[in-house]
């Protein structure tokens, strides 16, 4: 009789023990599956207006902020606060003329086929590279942006990065970046 009580106990928590693993399973899966039941975006920071009233149109960075940006050839992806704090842009300062006014380039910092971060240049002639496929941009003045011939080999459809209109303003150290 004793031996029946301890297959019937042991049967009990067999059964227990299934039991609770199929509950603590399943609850996760059920949460998953309902979750991707729904079409939902996830919130997008709202762009602020560009402030006006300033020297230039635009968005202006304050470039005492970024000493890359402070020396010819110096670049960095960053965001633009007065803008958005979330979408960044690559920004990369020229070569200067004569009349000490810098000349600046400012692209998109997503590549244009899957929106993959572009990884900055690790010097002041190289190119923008796609983390996800390797695809090269240009970031010369002459070329901003375009892809560097032979990059592609694959042939993703990948376009050139958007570039935007700027303005130095030398005597405060603002770069004014039009978005629109």
């Amino acid at each position: 009789m004793k031996e029946i009580k301890n297959n019937s106990r042991r049967d009990f928590l067999k059964k227990s023990g299934m039991l609770i693993g199929a509950t603590v399973a399943f609850v996760p899966l059920a949460s998953l599956l309902n979750s991707c039941e729904k079409d939902q975006l996830l919130p997008v920071e709202k762009p602020k207006e560009a402030p006006s009233g300033g020297k230039y149109p635009g968005y202006p960075i304050d470039l005492s902020q970024f000493p890359a940006l402070l020396t010819t050839g110096g670049n960095g992806i960053m965001p633009i606060a007065s803008f958005s704090a979330s979408q960044k842009f690559f920004i990369k300062r020229m070569v200067k003329s004569t009349d000490e006014v810098a000349d600046f380039i400012v692209l998109d910092s997503k590549c244009t086929h899957l929106g993959a971060v572009l990884e900055a240049p690790s010097d002041s002639i190289g190119p923008l590279k796609c983390s996800l496929h390797a695809v090269l941009f240009s970031t010369t003045a002459d070329t901003k942006g375009t892809v560097v011939p032979g990059s592609n080999p694959s042939g993703y459809p990948v376009t050139p990065l958007k570039s935007y209109v700027c303005n130095f303003d030398k005597d405060t150290s603002k770069l004014y970046v039009q978005l629109s």
